[in-house]
């Protein structure tokens, strides 16, 4: 997986550099780090490369290298808890009627040097998971911000449309909807959640 090589030369380069192995839930992990989820190449339940390094490895990599800029703010559907990454929803199905509630938990990161203001965001389902375009919106915002080198996550209690057809629907949120931030990396905008709705009433 290329992602997987990716996180190999980044954890021989910190070694490289001086780096030695850490318990924490960083790129210098002893063990290979869990890829996070809900990102590309992700199958059902299951896991896949995000892409992005959190808010808090990437500051670390500012702090040896100072002359680095980048604007970039991704989804994840991860959180840190305690200095350690972990799951915002853990991977299940969920049985919800047409008109029911569900809560969401979701999580948005910046991992460049630059604070980022005024950017859409939304919350939508789709049923073919990592569709950035399309799908069947359930919340929008125009103003969402994201300081530089930090990550926000909270939860949001949110209706299955009632003319939503029957059937397996992903959890999907999305940064910079209007792509109007030129980013260092535009591809970790969306990502799904690890819970699944199924709509069967």
């Amino acid at each position: 997986m290329q992602g997987q090589g990716q996180v190999v030369i980044a954890h021989e380069l910190g070694h490289f550099i001086g780096l030695e192995h850490t318990e924490s839930f960083d790129i210098m992990r002893a063990a290979t780090p869990e890829p996070l989820i809900g990102g590309a190449g992700d199958m059902l339940l299951g896991r896949g490369w995000h892409g992005a390094a959190f808010p808090d490895d990437a500051g670390g990599a500012r702090f040896l290298y100072p002359a680095s800029n980048a604007t970039n703010i991704f989804a994840t559907a991860q959180q840190l808890v305690n200095g350690q990454i972990v799951e915002t929803n853990t991977p299940a199905f969920a049985n919800v009627c047409r008109g029911g509630l569900f809560s969401l938990t979701y999580t948005v990161g910046n991992n460049g040097n630059t604070n980022v203001n005024n950017y859409g965001f939304r919350i939508y389902l789709t049923q073919t998971p990592g569709v950035a375009s399309g799908g069947v919106t359930l919340f929008t915002s125009s103003n969402a911000s994201s300081s530089a080198t930090a990550s926000w996550t909270e939860s949001r209690i949110l209706t299955v449309p009632s003319n939503l057809p029957l059937g397996t629907w992903w959890i999907q949120w999305q940064v910079d909807t209007n792509n109007q931030y030129g980013e260092s990396l535009e591809t970790d905008n969306f990502v799904h959640s690890g819970k699944v709705l199924s709509i069967n009433c």
